[in-house]
C-alpha cells in the first residue's frame, strides 16, 4: 500500500519544506525558544537590577500598628515617605516637552471638558508611573497651573518621577484601602508592578517573561494619612490605576473626610500579556454595584479606554 502523499508547504532553489518537515522546524523553534528564555529573563533581571542601586529600607516596621489619623503615622509619612513639589520656576524635564495631552487614550481631554477648564485645581494620582508616560495629571498641572499627589511605590520609577521637575507632592509607597499602613510586596515591572497579593499566577508567569521585574517591600498607606500629612482634604479628580488594587482602596475611601469631586477608576484586567475582557466585564460590574451601594452621591458619567469615569453629584454640570 503506498503511502500518504505529503503536503507541499514551501519550495525554494530545490528545498521543500513538506508537512512533516514543517511539524520538525516548529518543533525546532519551540525548543529554541525554551532554551532561550532563561537567558533573556536572567538579562532583563540584570539590566534591571541597576536602577533599584541606592534604594533606602527604613526599619520602622513599628508604623504598622498606627491608625490613619495617629500623629505619630501622619508625621512619620510626612518625614519620610512625601517630598515636596517642585518650584514653579524650575522648568520640567520631559521626554515630549511640546505634547498637550499625555494620558494614554485621552482621559484628560474628557475630564478638562466636564470640569469646565477649571484652573488650581487639585488631583491625586494612584499609579503614576514615571510622571509623563500615560500622565493624566500632567496636563493639568503644566497648563492650568494644578497641584496634587503623585502616588508611586517602585524606586526605579521613582527615579524618573523626580527627574520630570513635577509641581506636585510625591508619595513614595502606594494606596491601603485599611485604616493601618501594610507592608506588602511588590513585583516591580515598569508601568505594570502588582503587589503580590493581587498577582495571579499567570499574570506572575508572563510579567517575568515580558517584563524586567524586580520583587520589592513597600509600604502602602491610607489615603487619609497622606493627604492629612499634606494638609489637603479636597480633590477636584482622583485617578485610581493600581493594577489589581482598585476595589481595595475604593472600600477604604473615607468620603466622610475626604471631599473628592470627579474620580477615574481603571476597571480593565491585565494578565500580564493581553487585556483579559470577562475579568474587565467582571470587575465593571463589581464596581458599578459598590459604588450604587456604598457612593450613592456618585453618578458614573462614561466609561472611557480602560477606566470608569464618576462624578459627584452637585458639583459639576454635564
Amino acid at each position: 500500500m503506498a503511502g500518504l502523499a505529503k503536503k507541499v508547504l514551501f519550495s525554494f532553489n530545490g528545498l521543500r519544506i513538506t508537512s512533516s518537515r514543517r511539524s520538525l522546524f516548529v518543533t525546532f523553534l519551540v525548543i529554541i525558544c525554551i532554551l532561550t528564555l532563561p537567558f533573556l529573563y536572567i538579562l532583563n533581571i540584570t539590566l534591571y537590577s541597576e536602577s533599584y542601586k541606592g534604594m533606602i529600607q527604613l526599619d520602622d516596621d513599628f508604623i504598622a500598628d498606627y491608625d490613619s489619623q495617629d500623629p505619630r503615622l501622619i508625621d512619620h509619612i510626612r518625614k519620610h515617605y512625601l517630598i515636596p513639589p517642585t518650584d514653579r520656576s524650575e522648568p520640567y524635564n520631559l521626554n515630549e516637552p511640546d505634547r498637550i495631552h499625555y494620558s494614554q487614550k485621552k482621559q484628560s481631554m474628557v475630564i478638562d471638558e466636564l470640569l469646565h477648564n477649571k484652573r488650581n485645581g487639585f488631583f491625586i494620582e494612584a499609579g503614576a508611573y514615571d510622571g509623563e508616560t500615560y500622565s493624566n495629571s500632567l496636563y493639568f498641572e503644566k497648563y492650568l497651573n494644578w497641584t496634587g499627589l503623585l502616588v508611586e511605590p517602585d524606586y526605579a520609577n521613582l527615579k524618573r518621577l523626580m527627574r520630570k521637575k513635577r509641581k506636585a507632592w510625591v508619595l513614595k509607597g502606594c494606596l491601603e484601602g485599611s485604616s493601618r499602613p501594610k507592608k506588602l510586596h511588590l513585583y516591580a515591572a515598569m508601568e505594570v508592578g502588582v503587589l503580590e497579593e493581587y498577582m495571579t499566577f499567570a499574570r506572575r508567569l508572563f510579567t517575568r517573561m515580558w517584563r524586567p521585574t524586580q520583587v520589592i517591600e513597600v509600604w502602602c498607606f491610607p489615603l487619609l494619612s497622606v493627604m492629612t500629612a499634606i494638609n489637603q482634604m479636597h480633590a477636584d479628580y482622583f485617578v485610581l490605576d493600581v493594577e489589581g488594587a482598585e476595589m481595595s482602596v475604593l472600600k477604604g475611601l473615607p468620603l466622610d473626610k475626604l471631599d473628592i469631586t470627579v474620580m477615574q477608576i481603571e476597571y480593565s484586567v491585565f494578565s500580564g500579556a493581553f487585556w483579559d475582557r470577562e475579568q474587565s466585564r467582571k470587575r465593571l460590574h463589581e464596581m458599578r454595584q459598590f459604588m450604587k451601594t456604598h457612593f450613592p452621591e456618585y453618578t458614573e458619567f462614561r466609561t472611557i479606554a480602560l477606566d470608569i469615569i464618576y462624578v459627584k453629584e452637585g458639583t459639576v454640570t454635564f
